[in-house]
């Protein structure tokens, strides 16, 4: 792990995409996402629906915006990462390095979408909020990110193969295949039951997992105290109302 952190391709694409403005400007674009959507869903029981049930809405719709910065976003930074170098005349000089191939792919693969990394973990926070509140399994969340990650690396790493397989002058042309992929393993066909193994590939599925999960695994221990006390307020309610019922009956008769 630290190998491909020293890495010096990782740490030139990083330097170059981290640069300070573009690195606060997407701080604060994810921070006024995050007080958006938890306003957004926090203000939605006002209106009569479940608190638990938002809470969860809002932790699926920031996961599905943190597949598609990451897999779409950080796919077209791979695409155009060699593409880039190969306009620039620095691609066959960066070959004749020390670096070898291992250590110039893994820099490409990690450092050219470093910042839709970044945009992720920026996200991270109320994700996991959304996922307390609405009592989601601690292992399915787990679950769920660990489909994003790995899935959204493979999608890298073919993109990164068609970015140095496709020569100058090309780049637009080899994003279509890559979007026109990345939505036929995202779509699914219900009425076709074999598209489901092709859909897991894609890092979407995450979502289509916590949907079908829910009410599994073990839950946050702040959401199980919160849903232990709420269980317990309803069976005061239900006793009071059970003992009152008793007694208007002992009454009349």
């Amino acid at each position: 792990m630290s190998a491909i952190f020293n890495n010096p391709e990782m740490l030139r694409n990083a330097r170059i995409q981290l640069r300070p403005g573009r690195a606060i400007a997407a701080v604060v674009i994810c921070a006024a996402i995050s007080l958006t959507a938890w306003y957004s869903f926090k203000s939605r029981p006002l209106v009569g629906y479940p608190f638990e049930n938002e809470s969860t809405r809002m932790f699926k719709f920031i996961l599905m915006l943190q597949v598609v910065v990451l897999l779409i976003g950080g796919g077209i930074y791979e695409l155009l990462s060699v593409h880039r170098e190969k306009e620039l005349n620095t691609f066959d000089y960066q070959r004749v390095t020390r670096l070898t191939s291992f250590e110039l792919a893994t820099g490409k693969l990690f450092g050219a979408p470093v910042l839709m990394y970044v945009i992720v973990a920026c996200l991270m926070p109320i994700a996991f909020l959304g996922a307390i509140l609405g009592h989601a399994p601690i292992l399915l969340v787990v679950e769920a990110y660990l489909i994003l990650f790995v899935g959204c690396v493979a999608f890298h790493a073919l993109a990164l193969l068609i970015s140095i397989s496709s020569g100058r002058g090309v780049s637009a042309i080899a994003i279509l295949p890559f979007l026109i992929l990345v939505g036929f393993t995202s779509v699914d066909l219900y009425t076709d039951p074999t598209n489901a193994t092709v859909h897991q590939v894609n890092p979407f599925a995450a979502g289509a997992m916590f949907q079908s999960g829910m009410g599994h695994g073990v839950g946050w221990p702040i959401g199980r105290r919160r849903a232990a006390d709420q269980s317990e307020e309803e069976n005061r309610r239900c006793s009071g109302r059970h003992i009152a019922h008793h007694g208007r009956a002992s009454t009349q008769e």
